[in-house]
């Protein structure tokens, strides 16, 4: 190939001819050497793309990685261009994940389902690191299209939700284990939370004898009145500490107790009920 002065590019080709001579072909290639320097811009531009997301990105055919960018390599300690052309069961963790998950997969998304799940993938090191993976046929009007994927890395995700659910576990162990009474009620008065061992040291009874119940039923008579009125200033934006209240139990008996509460608010500022602690100061 070449270039003549005026800008146009030539395609020579030499044969040989019968009589031991030589023939000289020339074609005009410019128009196909412009289609295909577009081509190659535009491939420049979709890489530049792939690779500026934040997110890892496959391109799947015949149960083989195409081509990927270079986060996804990244995410899986690989160095660039090492996944291209690689099985996808270089990122299974086992013979039996790849079989689950990946082995079948073009053959479903090629009918046009949706491909969605969280799975540990295998890194370099044998590692795993979850991701959440979408996947779907880039052309189901073409049986050979092949397949795109998209990882999103969501470790710090799961292991930041198994700390919370580590988190609300102990919360809630130390709950239980309390000698003080803690609970919540609604903006209409009505119990919305005690601890169990609190609630059968103090009222002789279970929760659910108590939850959905207005407080006003455990008050002792002569102190109704004005613990109500109290209630009232909490559910206002009032905290009260150290009140001291007489309650019933569920056999008759009172008990006096030293109450802390604290109005609660959503996520508009608004009050939605009261919370608190209360101990036993008979």
């Amino acid at each position: 190939q070449f270039r003549s002065p005026d800008g146009r590019w030539f395609q020579s080709r030499i044969m040989r001819t019968a009589f031991g001579g030589f023939v000289w072909t020339f074609s005009d290639i410019t128009e196909l050497k412009s289609s295909q320097d577009a081509y190659l811009a535009l491939l420049a531009q979709e890489d530049l793309l792939l690779n500026t997301l934040p997110l890892g990105v496959a391109f799947m055919e015949d149960g083989r990685i195409g081509r990927c960018n270079r986060r996804l390599e990244q995410m899986l300690g690989y160095a660039a261009g090492e996944l291209q052309g690689r099985e996808t069961r270089i990122w299974s963790m086992s013979d039996e994940d790849w079989a689950a998950h990946w082995r079948d997969l073009e053959a479903r998304l090629a009918g046009g389902e949706v491909f969605e799940m969280e799975s540990a993938l295998a890194r370099r090191d044998g590692s795993p690191v979850w991701c959440h993976v979408i996947g779907r046929w880039l052309n189901v009007a073409s049986a050979h299209a092949g397949a795109v994927l998209a990882f999103t890395d969501i470790d710090e995700r799961r292991a930041a939700e198994s700390a919370l659910r580590s988190s609300e576990a102990m919360y809630r162990d130390l709950v239980e284990a309390s000698n003080d009474l803690i609970w919540s009620v609604d903006r209409e008065g009505r119990w919305t939370f005690l601890n169990a061992s609190a609630v059968r040291r103090v009222y002789g009874c279970e929760t659910a004898d108590l939850l959905g119940r207005p407080m006003a039923d455990v008050l002792a008579p002569q102190v109704r009145a004005r613990d109500l009125a109290v209630l009232r200033r909490v559910l206002e934006g009032e905290p009260v500490f150290n009140f001291e209240t007489r309650h019933q139990r569920r056999d008759g008996t009172t008990v006096d107790l030293a109450l802390n509460a604290v109005p609660v608010r959503n996520a508009r500022g608004e009050i939605d009920g009261a919370t608190g602690t209360a101990h036993d100061v008979s």
